[in-house]
């Protein structure tokens, strides 16, 4: 997160030999495009999981591995809101 995007990556490596990360940009977002960003770490599965929510009426359901980064996150968010 930017003050001006959402940028997500994706992970390209297909290889269980070579676990080295092979980063690619997935899609970056303006944040005018970005309505709401609600944690759920109570979900199941989702100690880190949280809903990014579109102006356009669409959202997606991320993840972090750490719950602390998850809630990070969602913090910088409301705060560049």
């Amino acid at each position: 997160m930017t003050d001006r995007r959402l940028i997500l990556l994706v992970d390209r490596n297909t290889s269980w030999r070579n676990t080295t990360p092979q980063w690619d940009l997935g899609v970056a977002v303006p944040r005018t495009d970005i309505a709401r960003v609600t944690a759920h770490p109570k979900a199941v599965g989702g100690r880190g999981r949280f809903d990014v929510g579109f102006t356009d009426g669409s959202w997606i359901a991320l993840g972090s591995a750490v719950r602390k980064h998850m809630e990070a996150f969602v913090a910088a968010c409301h705060q560049g809101a």
